[in-house]
């Protein structure tokens, strides 16, 4: 009986029988293992394959299974500082954007606290003018009376004139001045220097005579 012929593991159509039966392997190894590349292979590339890699392998699954280079195109220079002067430019305009949001928010903080000491200033005015009709119609009562004031009638009459003066000195005052004022006393006008200190003067009851 004829013996079967032996091939020699050195013949040219073995080794390429093997060679490509170790590419298909090593393929599918990859595709079973392997992960999508970011930046496909020209092969790939051109072809519009999916470009799969191996950690321990230098081709792709695709130019593995060929037997072809694996050729891949690196990012210029250029392109790498093209991406970091963007990268700059972008940084540079988040921090001018998030500083020009910070002195909008303390500007809209102080436009805040301004409306609010503007209000309590209007209702101060108003509890004033009503104190100050008050008071007009006291001293209309005592001119209307027939019995004129005395001396020291008008001087408790003028000592309130002054002291609302004083006051409205104060509304109106910055708080530079102001704090100056309570510094130095000496520095009221002389018209008010009368009234400070003493707030406890009353508008004494006249007798009324018969309209």
């Amino acid at each position: 009986m004829p013996r079967s012929k032996v091939i020699s593991k050195t013949d040219p159509v073995r080794q390429k029988r093997d060679q490509t039966k170790n590419r298909i392997v090593n393929s599918s190894l990859i595709i079973s293992n392997g992960f999508i590349a970011d930046f496909p292979c020209e092969h790939c590339r051109r072809n519009d394959y999916i470009c799969m890699m191996s950690e321990d392998k230098a081709k792709c699954a695709a130019c593995t299974y060929r037997g072809r280079p694996c050729e891949r195109r690196f990012h210029s220079e250029k392109e790498w500082n093209d991406l970091k002067n963007a990268e700059d430019k972008v940084k540079s305009e988040l921090e001018e954007a998030e500083t020009e949001l910070e002195k909008v928010f303390m500007a809209q903080q102080e436009l805040f606290a301004k409306v609010r000491r503007l209000r309590k200033q209007k209702d101060f005015l108003k509890e004033r003018g009503m104190s100050m009709r008050s008071h007009n119609q006291k001293v209309l009562e005592i001119l209307d009376s027939k019995n004129p004031p005395t001396d020291a009638e008008v001087a408790v009459i003028d000592a309130e004139i002054m002291q609302e003066q004083l006051e409205s000195h104060v509304l109106t005052a910055t708080s530079g001045s102001l704090d100056a004022w309570l510094a130095n006393p000496e520095q009221l006008p002389a018209d008010l220097m009368g009234v400070v200190g003493d707030t406890s003067l009353e508008l004494p009851a006249l007798p009324r005579g018969s309209q």
